[in-house]
């Protein structure tokens, strides 16, 4: 079985989830007691500072670079950024990786052209750079129809995202706005 080498950024809550589901689908596909092969590395915040600005992106490039080189001499035969913000620097690591970087956006919107699932609401995008970045790939991936939320909506959203779940719990005035943003972006 193949080795899929996993990058984490600083979100350390949903490297558990990634994990998980790799696992539960080699099962699926080939049964139990089978589990995925998994090498992880994750990087914390220090260094990878804002990915929206260009200087930041370099240093934080190189440092995805340096993991995902470290994941392949250890065996990874395909590198997964488990990241969202992470993919901002995707292209620029994969062109200088000798393993394939699977590309999180290909991947959705593969899943989500499968499945006739349009038009899709692109949430949670921490910037600009994420959201467009999300937006094309989409495009690219062949979901053409793609809604944004109002720029006051899309920071809060992102906001949720930077705070976590904060316990597990989402107060009753939270998941209300997130209903009636919902509702609005139908």
């Amino acid at each position: 079985m193949r080795c899929l080498g996993l990058i984490s950024g600083p979100q350390t809550d949903v490297m558990p989830i990634y994990w998980r589901e790799l696992h539960a689908e080699v099962r699926h596909r080939i049964g139990r007691p089978h589990t995925a092969r998994l090498i992880v590395e994750s990087l914390d915040g220090h260094g990878l500072g804002d990915l929206t600005m260009v200087t930041n992106r370099r240093r934080a490039s190189e440092r995805v670079r340096s993991a995902a080189f470290r994941l392949a001499a250890h065996g990874a035969d395909a590198i997964l950024l488990c990241s969202s913000p992470l993919h901002l620097v995707a292209h620029d690591v994969a062109k200088r990786l000798d393993v394939p970087l699977v590309n999180m956006i290909d991947a959705v919107a593969a899943k989500l052209t499968l499945m006739h699932l349009m038009p899709v609401a692109v949430l949670g995008a921490i910037g600009k750079d994420e959201e467009r970045m999300w937006n094309d790939g989409l495009a690219v991936g062949g979901v053409h129809r793609t809604i944004l939320p109002p720029p006051s909506e899309a920071e809060f959203i992102a906001g949720l995202l930077r705070r976590g779940n904060e316990g597990g719990s989402v107060s009753p005035t939270v998941r209300a706005r997130m209903v009636r943003l919902s509702a609005d972006l139908k």
